[in-house]
């Protein structure tokens, strides 16, 4: 009885032992390879690393260069908006005038961008890690959207040799939308600014 319960045991622990092996390997397996901007697949990666590690500064470096532009026009042309009206608008009406402005306390477009993207981010966990690898890229014209096995999509365009992060779709349009109206609210400001010093 003894030689029985002793081969069982012995079963039992490498049987115990194979199952920590594998289970190890597994998670092993599920760490994210390293990002960069060389191509598409790598960009993905590369923005999943900047999230999880709350890098706003990265995040926005990995921004594509005409959506940066885009924030810090909006920005930019809020700010002189708001200098024109205080200095060159007749008092009682600066209240109504500034009421279109939304987004001149920023400093710059980073800093404006840092407050879309900051929010608390955990670590991923194994099955999150799994869903975050890259199932798919579509990759024509300089332009890319890579395919995850969570579901999720990221947009991507080339400038100078480099994959970059696009927002997605109705998100870039809505920047794109607000910057050029800040500019030409810019414009109309300027144009009432020189009406009322004639």
């Amino acid at each position: 009885m003894s030689a029985g319960f002793g081969y069982r045991t012995g079963v039992l622990a490498r049987q115990t032992a194979l199952s920590i092996i594998l289970l190890t390997a597994t998670l092993a397996a599920c760490e994210l390879p390293k990002g960069d901007t060389s191509t598409p697949k790598g960009l993905h990666y590369a923005v999943l690393q900047a999230r999880q590690q709350a890098d706003t500064d990265a995040m926005w470096n990995l921004l594509h260069p005409d959506t940066r532009a885009a924030f810090d026009r909006w920005v930019a042309s809020e700010k002189q908006i708001q200098r024109i009206v205080v200095i060159e608008f007749p008092k009682k009406v600066q209240p109504d005038a500034l009421k279109v402005l939304t987004v001149q306390q920023h400093t710059s477009g980073k800093a404006l961008f840092a407050t879309l993207v900051t929010g608390k981010t955990d670590p991923l966990e194994t099955w999150a890690r799994l869903g975050a690898r890259v199932q798919s890229v579509d990759e024509a014209g300089g332009a890319a959207t890579v395919h995850t096995w969570g579901g999720d999509d990221l947009r991507a365009r080339k400038h100078d040799g480099k994959w970059y992060a696009v927002l997605p779709e109705k998100l870039e349009a809505r920047l794109m939308k607000s910057s050029e109206q800040a500019a030409k609210n810019l414009i109309q400001v300027k144009q009432l600014a020189e009406k009322l010093k004639n």
